[in-house]
C-alpha cells in the first residue's frame, strides 16, 4: 500500500514542526505564566475560561474541548516576542561603608547612574544548548483532536508552554552582578486530553500534562563589603607599598568570578480539570483548577575566577604574614586555597514548583453579536517561603563569603538558600469578542497581573505588577479551516526600591542576596507580542 503524496507531505510538515516546537522556546515567571499560550487567549487578555479557545482548552479550561468539532483536527501556532527592558541604578548619598583606611560611598559604585537597554533573551534549546536573540521565535502550541460523529467524548493531545522567563544582558551591564543571562521555562511536550459533554448545557474535562522544567543562570559575583576593602587595601599597602603597585588591580566593587547554573528536569507532572455550565444562552460559567507543576531540578554549575581575583590569590599566597583580625585572618586561609581557574560540581534545587491555581470565568451574550468575558484566577505563591540550591560539595567561593557574616549566622558552603516569601496573587480581566460577519469576528481584551514578590524581597529574576492589552481577529473561512490573529502589549508602572529594602537586592552586610547595597532601583518592563494561528481538519 502507497501513502498519498498529501499525507506525506502533510505528515513531513507535522514533524519538522514537532522538532522546531522543541528547539526553541521561550516567554515568561511569578507574574508572566500563560502567555503567549494562543492567539484568542492572548487577543482577549486570558479572559476563556467560559470561552475556551479551541485546541488550547486542554489547558484554559479541558471541558471546553467538548465544543471542538468533529473530527480529526490539527492546529498550529505560531509566537514572536520581542521584550525591552530597562533595569537602572541611583546611588543614595547618605550610604557609606567604613573600613580601617576610608569610606566606601555608593557612588563610587560603577552602577551608579547607570542603566541598560536589555532587549534580548536567552533562548533554551533542547538537546542543543542556549542562544541570545532579541526576538524569540516558536512554533507553539501545536495539537490535534478527534470527535467521532454524534459522540459525547472529544480526544486531544498538545505541546504548549505554560511558564516560562528570559533575559539576556551584554558585558558591563549593570544587571551582571545578579542576573546577567537567566532563563526558567517548563514546555508540556505530552499532554493528553479528554472532554466529556454531560448534557447539552453541561461539559467537564481534563488534561494530564508531561513536561520538561529548565532552569539557568549567569551572574558575576563581588563582595562589597567592609572586610573586604580592609583586606584589599592592605594587600595593595602592606604587600607592595602602594595602590598603583598591586596590578591587577581589584577593588570590593569588582566581580571577584563569573557563576553559571545549569539544572532540568525532563519528567515534571501537571494536570487540569475544568468545568462548563450555561444555565440559560446568554450566560456561561466556566471553572478550571490547574495542579502544581512539581520539578526536581538537576544539572551542573561552574565558577570560573577573575583575573583580577587570580592576583589577589599569587599575592595571598606569597605572602606568610598573619592578620591580627580574625575575619581577615579566615578570609587570607580560605583564599590560599582558591588556585587554577576555578570550581565545577553538580547542583540540585528540590521541589521548584509552580503552584496551583484556580481561574472562574463567566461569558455573557448582552446581545446576538457581542460576548463579554469577564475572569480572575488565584494563584498559590504563597506556598513558596524559599528556593534552595544544593551543590554536590563545599564551594570555596561560598566558603569566602560565609566569612563576611557574624559566626552564629554563617551560611553553608554547600547551599544557597534564598528567601522569597510570596504572596498569593488574584489576576482580573475582561474580553470583548463582536462578530462582525459569518466569518470575521474582533476580538481585544485587558489584563491585571499583580506580582507575588513584596519590595521586602524583590530582585532582579522577579517581575513587577505588570498590565496585558490584547487585541486581534478571528477568520473563518471555507473548508472548516479558522485563523486567529493577534497583538499584545505588557506593561509595567515604573517600579522603584529604595536602597537598603529589598534582602535580595540592595541592603548592605548580605553579599550572597543582596550585590547593590546603597542602589536605588528602577525596573521598566515593555513586551510586545504577535501570535498567529491555524485551524485545520485532516
Amino acid at each position: 500500500m502507497f501513502v498519498s503524496n498529501k499525507k506525506f507531505t502533510y505528515c513531513c510538515l507535522y514533524i519538522v514542526l514537532f522538532i522546531m516546537t522543541l528547539c526553541a522556546y521561550d516567554a515568561y515567571a511569578t507574574s508572566a505564566g500563560q502567555l503567549p499560550l494562543n492567539t484568542k487567549a492572548l487577543t482577549l487578555a486570558n479572559s476563556v475560561t467560559a470561552h475556551p479557545p479551541g485546541h488550547m482548552s486542554m489547558h484554559y479550561n479541558p471541558a471546553g474541548l467538548s465544543l471542538l468539532e468533529e473530527g480529526f483536527f490539527y492546529s498550529q501556532g505560531l509566537q514572536l516576542v520581542n521584550i525591552r527592558r530597562r533595569d537602572a541604578f541611583s546611588p543614595d548619598p547618605n550610604f557609606e561603608i567604613n573600613f580601617d583606611r576610608g569610606k566606601i560611598m555608593s557612588s563610587d559604585d560603577s552602577v551608579s547612574n547607570s542603566n541598560n537597554r536589555g532587549h534580548s533573551r536567552r533562548l533554551y534549546f533542547p538537546f542543543m544548548g542556549t542562544m541570545d536573540s532579541p526576538i524569540s521565535f516558536a512554533p507553539v502550541p501545536i495539537s490535534f483532536s478527534y470527535r467521532e460523529p454524534s459522540s459525547s467524548w472529544t480526544f486531544a493531545w498538545g505541546v504548549f508552554m505554560p511558564v516560562s522567563w528570559s533575559t539576556a544582558h551584554t558585558g558591563g551591564d549593570p544587571a551582571r552582578f545578579q542576573s546577567e543571562k537567566q532563563y526558567q521555562n517548563h514546555l508540556v511536550y505530552a499532554s493528553p486530553s479528554i472532554g466529556y459533554q454531560v448534557s447539552n448545557y453541561l461539559s467537564v474535562g481534563v488534561s494530564l500534562c508531561l513536561g520538561q522544567s529548565v532552569y539557568g543562570l549567569e551572574s558575576d559575583m563581588r563582595i562589597l563589603t567592609k572586610e573586604m576593602a580592609n583586606l584589599l587595601s592592605k594587600k595593595k599597602i602592606e604587600y607592595y607599598g602602594s595602590f598603583f603597585e598591586w596590578k591587577p588591580i581589584l577593588t570590593p566593587f569588582d566581580k571577584i568570578s563569573d557563576f553559571e547554573l545549569e539544572l532540568r528536569d525532563d519528567f515534571a507532572t501537571s494536570a487540569n480539570i475544568g468545568v462548563l455550565w450555561e444555565p440559560v444562552q446568554w450566560i456561561t460559567i466556566g471553572g478550571v483548577y490547574r495542579s502544581p507543576i512539581m520539578t526536581r531540578l538537576k544539572g551542573d554549575y561552574r565558577i570560573e575566577y577573575s583575573r583580577e581575583f587570580k592576583g589577589l590569590v599569587e599575592i595571598v599566597n606569597e605572602s606568610s604574614q598573619q592578620s591580627s583580625n580574625q575575619i581577615e585572618q579566615n578570609m587570607n586561609d580560605i583564599i590560599k586555597t582558591m588556585t587554577g581557574s576555578g570550581e565545577s560540581g553538580k547542583a540540585i534545587i528540590n521541589n521548584y514548583w509552580y503552584p496551583q491555581q484556580i481561574q472562574l470565568g463567566v461569558k455573557l451574550k448582552p446581545f446576538e453579536k457581542l460576548k463579554v468575558m469577564l475572569d480572575i484566577k488565584w494563584q498559590n505563591w504563597s506556598a513558596i517561603d524559599r528556593q534552595s540550591i544544593e551543590f554536590g560539595s563545599d564551594l570555596k567561593t561560598l566558603a569566602l563569603y560565609s566569612t563576611q557574616y557574624p559566626e552564629n549566622e554563617r551560611p553553608s558552603a554547600n547551599q544557597i538558600v534564598i528567601e522569597k516569601h510570596f504572596d498569593d496573587t488574584f489576576n482580573y480581566g475582561v474580553g470583548l469578542e463582536y462578530q462582525l460577519y459569518e466569518s470575521l469576528c474582533v476580538r481585544t481584551g485587558y489584563e491585571y497581573r499583580p506580582t507575588a514578590s513584596s519590595d521586602e524581597y524583590f530582585d532582579l529574576t522577579t517581575l513587577p505588577t505588570t498590565h496585558l492589552i490584547g487585541a486581534g481577529v478571528g477568520i473563518r473561512m471555507k473548508k472548516r479551516l479558522t485563523i486567529n490573529l493577534g497583538l499584545g502589549f505588557i506593561f509595567n508602572t515604573r517600579d522603584t526600591i529604595k536602597a537598603n529594602t529589598s534582602n535580595n537586592l540592595n541592603i548592605a552586610d548580605d553579599p550572597i542576596h543582596s550585590p547593590y547595597p546603597g542602589q536605588d532601583y528602577y525596573l521598566d518592563i515593555h513586551s510586545f507580542i504577535l501570535s498567529a494561528n491555524v485551524s485545520m481538519p485532516l
